[in-house]
C-alpha cells in the first residue's frame, strides 16, 4: 500500500472518533506550547548574555580597596561580613600597574581611570536654560587684562554668562580744569588698582555663587586615565595624539578631546593647541588644558556606552594631571586606591576572573576587592536557567502524563478494530502494514497537536510574556522546529505501543471476535 493510502486511512479512523481525536490534539498542542514557550524565553535571556559577554564593561574588573566600600556597588565587600576589614587603605602606584599588567596574560590591560566633572566656560547654556537672576554681577567678575587706547582703557574679563569675552569700557575724563590726561606712573598704578579690585571680586565669591556660576554651563566629564587606557578601548585617534608616559609623569595638562566635544567647542578652527579652561571650586582662575588630540567618531554602540558612563561631552587627560592627583608633592608619587583590568574580546571571561583574582590576592592579599559585574551576571543568569529548567521539567512531567493517558486511549481505539485488523490480514495485509497504518495515525495526532501547540505559544510569548518582561520576544525557526520534535516525540511514545498490538493479533481470533 501507498504512503498515500495509509494516511488517507489514517485521517478516516481519526474521523471516525473525531472526539477523541480533537482530546489528544488538544492535550498534546497544550503541552507542546507550555515547554515551547518556555523554550524561547530561554533563548532570548540566552542570546541577550551572549550580546552583553561582547559589551566592554562586561569584561572590566575593577580592583578597589577593601577598607571602604565598593565605588562600583556601593555596597559592603563580603570580605567584612567573614573578618574584620582592613584597616589599612589599597595604596598603588602607577608603576606597580605597569608591573603588574607585564605579569598577567597577554591581552589583559591595566589602567587608572578616574571621572570628574567640571564647568567651562566655553561650554555655556542656551539663554533660556542659564540663570537670568544673576544680572551683570559675572559680567565684571574674573581674571582681567586692561590696555590704554589714547584716553580709553579697555579692561577685558571673561564673561561668565556668555562664551565670548566681555569688553568693559572705562572712560578717563580730564580734570576740571581742563589739565592732561594722567601720566604713564600714574595710569599704571589706577590699572593696578583696577586689577586688583577684579581679583578681590573673584576671591570673595561664595560657595551660593559659586554653584550657581556652574549652572550657567555645561560640563567637561575628565577621564583622567594611563596609556594602557586607550590599548584596551581601541580608541581611534582623528587629529593630533594621545598624551604619551612623559605626559603622565609630568602631570602635564594635556587633553584628549572626544569628537562630541571638539565639534561643540571648535567648530569651525582646529582644536589642536587650542586651551580648554576648567573651572574647580577653590581656585582663583580657571585651570587650562592644552588640546593635543581629537578622537574618532564613536560608533554607535560606543557613542551609548561613553555617554552612560561618560556624560555628553567626554575628555581624557593624564591620571597625574586630574585635580585629585595635585594634592600631592612634585616629588610624591600618585598613589591610587582603585584601578581597572580590561579583558580583549574574545579571552574566556571565566578563566581570565580566576587569573585576576588570584594575582590580586597574591599581591595585595585581604586589601584589595576585585568587582566584576560579569560574576554578578553570571550567577543571576545560572539562576534563571535553573528556575527555567524546574518549569520545563514538570512542564515535560505533565506532557508525559499526558502521553501515557493518550496511550491507554489508543490502546481502546485498536482494541476496538480488532475485527476489521483481522479482516485485513486475512485478505493479506502484511503485520508491518497494519503496524505503520496505526503508528501513523499518532504520528498524525502528534503533529496536529504540535501545530496547534506552535500557535497557542507564539500567541503566549507574544500576547503575554513579551508584555509581562516589557521585551520584544523573537519567534524563531528554534522554537517551531521544536514544538514540531516534541510533537512527533509524543507521538511515538503513545503510538508505538498501541501499533504494535495490533500489528500482533491474531486473524483468526479476531475474527471470532464479535
Amino acid at each position: 500500500m501507498s504512503f498515500l493510502f495509509n494516511t488517507a486511512w489514517a485521517l478516516r479512523h481519526c474521523r471516525k472518533r473525531l472526539f477523541e481525536s480533537i482530546l489528544i490534539v488538544f492535550v498534546i498542542g497544550l503541552g507542546v506550547a507550555v515547554i515551547v514557550s518556555i523554550l524561547t524565553v530561554i533563548l532570548l535571556v540566552q542570546s541577550q548574555m551572549q550580546s552583553v559577554y561582547n559589551y566592554e564593561w562586561i569584561r572590566t574588573f575593577r580592583v578597589y580597596s577593601a577598607a571602604s566600600f565598593s565605588r562600583t556597588t556601593g555596597q559592603e565587600p563580603i570580605l567584612s561580613i567573614v573578618q574584620e576589614r582592613p584597616q589599612e587603605p589599597l595604596q598603588v602606584s602607577l608603576s606597580e600597574l605597569k608591573d603588574l599588567e607585564r605579569s598577567l596574560p597577554t591581552g589583559m590591560y591595566v589602567f587608572a581611570e578616574q571621572t570628574m566633572s567640571f564647568p567651562s566656560r566655553l561650554l555655556p547654556k542656551p539663554a533660556e536654560e542659564a540663570d537670568e537672576t544673576l544680572g551683570s554681577y559675572y559680567e565684571t567678575i574674573g581674571p582681567a587684562s586692561m590696555s590704554s587706547q589714547g584716553t580709553t582703557r579697555v579692561i577685558t574679563t571673561r564673561s561668565m554668562a556668555v562664551s565670548e569675552e566681555s569688553i568693559v569700557i572705562v572712560e578717563v575724563q580730564p580734570d576740571v580744569d581742563g589739565t592732561e590726561p594722567l601720566d604713564a606712573e600714574a595710569e599704571a598704578v589706577e590699572t593696578e588698582q583696577q586689577e586688583a579690585d577684579a581679583l578681590v571680586q573673584l576671591k570673595s565669591m561664595t560657595l551660593d555663587q559659586y554653584i550657581t556660576m556652574r549652572e550657567q554651563y555645561e560640563y567637561i566629564n575628565m577621564v583622567g586615565t594611563t596609556i594602557s587606557y586607550f590599548d584596551f578601548k581601541q580608541y581611534r585617534i582623528a587629529k593630533g595624539n594621545l598624551f604619551v608616559e612623559a605626559d603622565i609623569a609630568n602631570g602635564s595638562r594635556v587633553m584628549v578631546l572626544s569628537d562630541q566635544l571638539a565639534n561643540r567647542i571648535f567648530p569651525d578652527q582646529d582644536p589642536i593647541g587650542q586651551h580648554i579652561p576648567i573651572e574647580i571650586f577653590g581656585m582663583e582662575q580657571d585651570v587650562l588644558y592644552t588640546v593635543i588630540g581629537v578622537l574618532a567618531p564613536f560608533e554607535e554602540n560606543e557613542s551609548f556606552s561613553i555617554s552612560m558612563a561618560f556624560g555628553e561631552y567626554p575628555a581624557f587627560v593624564p591620571i597625574t594631571a586630574m585635580p585629585s592627583s595635585w594634592t600631592a608633592g612634585a616629588d610624591q608619587e600618585t598613589l591610587l586606591d582603585n584601578f581597572v583590568i580590561g579583558v580583549e574580546d574574545g579571552i574566556d571571561l571565566a578563566e581570565a576572573s580566576e587569573i585576576i583574582q588570584a594575582e590580586i590576592r597574591q599581591r595585595y592579599g585581604d586589601l584589595g576587592i576585585v568587582d566584576n559585574s560579569y560574576l554578578v551576571l553570571t550567577e543571576q543568569n545560572n539562576s534563571s536557567y535553573s528556575l527555567y529548567i524546574i518549569i520545563a521539567i514538570f512542564a515535560s512531567l505533565g506532557l508525559v502524563i499526558a502521553a501515557i493517558n493518550i496511550l491507554n486511549l489508543m490502546l481502546a481505539r485498536v482494541l476496538r478494530r480488532t475485527k476489521s485488523i483481522g479482516l485485513a490480514m486475512a485478505l493479506g495485509s502484511a503485520k508491518s502494514t497494519v503496524f505503520g497504518q496505526f503508528l501513523l495515525e499518532a504520528v498524525i495526532l502528534g503533529l496536529t497537536g504540535a501545530v496547534v501547540g506552535i500557535g497557542l505559544s507564539f500567541a503566549l510569548v507574544k500576547g503575554i510574556i513579551s508584555k509581562l518582561i516589557l521585551t520584544e520576544i523573537s519567534f524563531g525557526i528554534t522554537s517551531i522546529a521544536a514544538g514540531c520534535g516534541l510533537g512527533l516525540l509524543v507521538s511515538l511514545l503513545f503510538g508505538v505501543y498501541p501499533a504494535y498490538q495490533g500489528a500482533a493479533i491474531d486473524p483468526v481470533d479476531a475474527l471470532r471476535t464479535e
